[in-house]
């Protein structure tokens, strides 16, 4: 006659529990990053516009230079 193997299916839910346990935490901690990260955003939009306003010059320069870059590639000196 079969009987019900009580330990198998205990290991069985503990690992279960576990995995899901483990799965949850990953869960949350993944929410966490993205919160930081949608927290942080209005820091990192103004030091790009403290950057941009006070390095105008530089990135004229550089926009110059790349569209000078593309130009040439485009004619075909590069």
């Amino acid at each position: 006659m079969y009987e019900y193997d009580k330990d198998f299916w205990r290991a069985i839910d503990e690992l279960t529990w576990n995995q899901v346990k483990r799965c949850a935490k990953m869960v949350v901690d993944t929410l966490i990053g993205v919160m930081i990260t949608i927290g942080v955003q209005p820091v990192r939009l103004y030091e790009y516009v403290r950057y941009r306003w006070s390095h105008r010059d530089e990135v004229k320069i550089e926009c110059e230079a790349n569209e000078r870059f593309e130009h040439l590639k485009v004619s075909g000196h590069i």
